[in-house]
Protein backbone atom coordinates (compact mmCIF):
# COMPACT_ATOMS: atom_id res chain seq x y z
CA UNK A 1 0.00 0.00 0.00
CA UNK A 2 2.94 2.42 1.23
CA UNK A 3 4.49 1.96 -2.24
CA UNK A 4 1.44 3.36 -4.14
CA UNK A 5 1.38 6.35 -2.70
CA UNK A 6 4.74 6.92 -2.89
CA UNK A 7 4.12 6.03 -6.97
CA UNK A 8 1.27 8.09 -7.28
CA UNK A 9 2.97 11.59 -6.64
CA UNK A 10 4.70 11.32 -10.24
CA UNK A 11 1.40 10.09 -12.13
CA UNK A 12 -0.23 13.03 -10.09
CA UNK A 13 2.70 15.49 -11.47
CA UNK A 14 2.89 13.78 -15.08
CA UNK A 15 -1.42 13.82 -15.63
CA UNK A 16 -1.01 17.53 -14.38
CA UNK A 17 1.46 18.71 -16.49
CA UNK A 18 0.83 16.96 -19.96
CA UNK A 19 -2.26 19.38 -20.66
CA UNK A 20 0.67 22.53 -19.85
CA UNK A 21 2.90 20.45 -22.74
CA UNK A 22 0.06 20.74 -25.46
CA UNK A 23 1.25 22.09 -28.72
CA UNK A 24 5.02 22.64 -27.17
CA UNK A 25 7.84 20.13 -29.25
CA UNK A 26 5.19 17.41 -30.08
CA UNK A 27 8.22 14.61 -30.78
CA UNK A 28 9.50 15.16 -27.25
CA UNK A 29 5.87 14.31 -25.92
CA UNK A 30 5.53 11.37 -27.39
CA UNK A 31 9.14 10.14 -26.02
CA UNK A 32 8.55 11.48 -23.12
CA UNK A 33 5.14 9.10 -22.86
CA UNK A 34 7.35 6.16 -22.89
CA UNK A 35 10.08 6.95 -20.39
CA UNK A 36 9.91 6.76 -16.40
CA UNK A 37 8.49 8.92 -14.34
CA UNK A 38 12.40 9.81 -12.68
CA UNK A 39 13.01 11.32 -16.52
CA UNK A 40 9.98 13.56 -15.62
CA UNK A 41 10.88 14.69 -13.21
CA UNK A 42 14.45 15.98 -14.21
CA UNK A 43 12.59 17.83 -16.79
CA UNK A 44 10.16 19.64 -14.35
CA UNK A 45 13.12 21.11 -12.50
CA UNK A 46 13.82 23.63 -15.27
CA UNK A 47 9.71 25.11 -14.48
CA UNK A 48 9.17 28.36 -11.93
CA UNK A 49 8.53 27.50 -8.62
CA UNK A 50 5.04 26.49 -8.37
CA UNK A 51 3.14 29.35 -6.16
CA UNK A 52 1.47 28.08 -2.90
CA UNK A 53 -1.68 26.24 -2.82
CA UNK A 54 -3.94 25.80 0.07
CA UNK A 55 -7.17 23.44 -0.24
CA UNK A 56 -9.27 22.64 1.88
CA UNK A 57 -10.29 19.43 3.11
CA UNK A 58 -13.00 19.07 0.49
CA UNK A 59 -11.00 20.29 -2.63
CA UNK A 60 -8.07 17.50 -1.43
CA UNK A 61 -10.95 15.11 -0.96
CA UNK A 62 -11.45 16.08 -4.87
CA UNK A 63 -7.99 16.56 -6.11
CA UNK A 64 -7.41 12.59 -4.59
CA UNK A 65 -10.27 11.04 -6.56
CA UNK A 66 -9.31 13.53 -9.50
CA UNK A 67 -5.79 12.24 -9.44
CA UNK A 68 -6.67 8.78 -9.23
CA UNK A 69 -9.12 8.49 -11.97
CA UNK A 70 -6.55 10.47 -13.61
CA UNK A 71 -4.21 7.62 -12.80
CA UNK A 72 -6.27 4.74 -14.51
CA UNK A 73 -6.47 6.56 -17.47
CA UNK A 74 -2.34 6.84 -17.98
CA UNK A 75 -1.88 3.62 -16.90
CA UNK A 76 -4.26 2.23 -19.92
CA UNK A 77 -2.53 4.89 -21.91
CA UNK A 78 0.87 3.76 -20.81
CA UNK A 79 -0.09 0.15 -22.16
CA UNK A 80 -1.04 2.01 -25.22
CA UNK A 81 1.84 3.63 -25.75
CA UNK A 82 3.64 0.56 -25.32
CA UNK A 83 1.63 -1.09 -28.29
CA UNK A 84 2.30 1.02 -30.51
CA UNK A 85 6.01 1.08 -30.07
CA UNK A 86 5.77 -2.19 -30.18
CA UNK A 87 3.21 -2.61 -33.28
CA UNK A 88 6.04 -0.28 -34.74
CA UNK A 89 8.81 -3.01 -34.48
CA UNK A 90 10.69 -1.49 -31.95
CA UNK A 91 11.26 -2.56 -28.50
CA UNK A 92 10.94 0.03 -25.43
CA UNK A 93 14.78 0.44 -24.90
CA UNK A 94 15.28 1.04 -28.10
CA UNK A 95 12.39 3.76 -28.57
CA UNK A 96 14.00 4.93 -25.57
CA UNK A 97 17.45 5.25 -26.44
CA UNK A 98 16.69 7.32 -29.65
CA UNK A 99 14.17 9.38 -27.90
CA UNK A 100 16.97 10.46 -25.20
CA UNK A 101 19.28 11.07 -27.96
CA UNK A 102 16.52 13.53 -29.88
CA UNK A 103 16.12 15.47 -26.19
CA UNK A 104 20.29 15.69 -25.97
CA UNK A 105 20.28 16.86 -29.92
CA UNK A 106 21.97 13.67 -31.16
CA UNK A 107 21.75 11.91 -34.46
CA UNK A 108 20.67 9.13 -35.25
CA UNK A 109 24.11 7.90 -36.47
CA UNK A 110 26.01 9.50 -33.36
CA UNK A 111 23.68 7.48 -30.89
CA UNK A 112 24.33 4.25 -33.04
CA UNK A 113 20.74 3.74 -34.37
CA UNK A 114 19.90 2.71 -37.76
CA UNK A 115 17.89 4.24 -40.32
CA UNK A 116 15.40 1.64 -40.20
CA UNK A 117 15.23 1.74 -36.73
CA UNK A 118 14.64 5.66 -37.27
CA UNK A 119 12.24 5.46 -39.46
CA UNK A 120 10.15 3.17 -36.99
CA UNK A 121 10.51 5.69 -34.27
CA UNK A 122 9.63 8.43 -36.61
CA UNK A 123 6.51 6.44 -37.24
CA UNK A 124 5.84 5.08 -33.56
CA UNK A 125 6.51 9.44 -32.55
CA UNK A 126 3.44 10.38 -35.17
CA UNK A 127 0.92 7.75 -33.70
CA UNK A 128 2.14 8.22 -30.26
CA UNK A 129 1.62 12.11 -31.17
CA UNK A 130 -2.03 11.24 -32.15
CA UNK A 131 -2.94 9.32 -29.25
CA UNK A 132 -1.67 11.63 -26.61
CA UNK A 133 -4.49 13.91 -28.22
CA UNK A 134 -7.27 11.47 -27.22
CA UNK A 135 -5.71 11.05 -24.01
CA UNK A 136 -5.25 14.52 -22.71
CA UNK A 137 -8.90 14.48 -23.70
CA UNK A 138 -9.68 11.73 -20.97
CA UNK A 139 -7.55 12.73 -18.16
CA UNK A 140 -9.46 16.07 -18.43
CA UNK A 141 -13.03 14.23 -18.99
CA UNK A 142 -11.54 11.91 -15.76
CA UNK A 143 -10.44 14.83 -13.57
CA UNK A 144 -13.30 16.94 -14.29
CA UNK A 145 -15.87 14.15 -13.87
CA UNK A 146 -15.28 14.86 -9.86
CA UNK A 147 -15.90 18.81 -10.46
CA UNK A 148 -12.51 19.90 -10.70
CA UNK A 149 -11.56 22.27 -13.00
CA UNK A 150 -8.27 20.91 -14.93
CA UNK A 151 -6.46 24.35 -14.46
CA UNK A 152 -6.54 23.80 -10.85
CA UNK A 153 -6.18 20.21 -10.76
CA UNK A 154 -2.91 21.25 -12.37
CA UNK A 155 -1.91 23.93 -10.04
CA UNK A 156 -2.67 21.72 -7.15
CA UNK A 157 -0.32 19.40 -9.31
CA UNK A 158 2.87 21.70 -9.47
CA UNK A 159 2.40 22.86 -6.08
CA UNK A 160 2.76 19.50 -4.79
CA UNK A 161 5.97 18.78 -6.29
CA UNK A 162 7.88 20.85 -3.75
CA UNK A 163 5.16 21.13 -0.69
CA UNK A 164 5.78 18.14 1.54
CA UNK A 165 2.17 19.32 3.79
CA UNK A 166 0.39 19.33 0.26
CA UNK A 167 1.70 16.04 -0.33
CA UNK A 168 0.90 14.89 3.01
CA UNK A 169 -2.88 16.45 2.30
CA UNK A 170 -3.23 14.52 -0.55
CA UNK A 171 -2.03 11.47 0.68
CA UNK A 172 -4.28 11.31 4.29
CA UNK A 173 -7.66 11.47 1.17
CA UNK A 174 -6.14 8.70 -0.62
CA UNK A 175 -5.72 6.39 2.12
CA UNK A 176 -9.38 7.46 3.58
CA UNK A 177 -10.65 6.78 0.50
CA UNK A 178 -9.08 3.34 0.12
CA UNK A 179 -9.70 2.51 3.72
CA UNK A 180 -13.56 3.28 2.85
CA UNK A 181 -13.03 1.48 -0.16
CA UNK A 182 -14.35 4.63 -2.61
CA UNK A 183 -10.72 4.42 -4.44
CA UNK A 184 -12.14 1.45 -6.36
CA UNK A 185 -15.49 2.70 -6.94
CA UNK A 186 -14.28 5.39 -9.09
CA UNK A 187 -15.54 5.76 -12.21
CA UNK A 188 -13.02 4.55 -15.40
CA UNK A 189 -12.54 7.71 -17.36
CA UNK A 190 -12.55 6.44 -21.50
Amino acid sequence: MNTFFKSLLPFVIIVGLMGCHSGKNKSKQGGAMASNASSHKLNLGKKKAAPKVNLSDKEAGQFAKAALNAQKVQMKARKKMVGIIKNNGLDIKTFQKIAQAKRKGKSAKASGVSNSDMKKYKKASKAMQKAQQGIRKKVKKAVEKTGMKMQRFRQISRAARSDTALQQQIRKKIQQMHKSGSASQQPSAQ
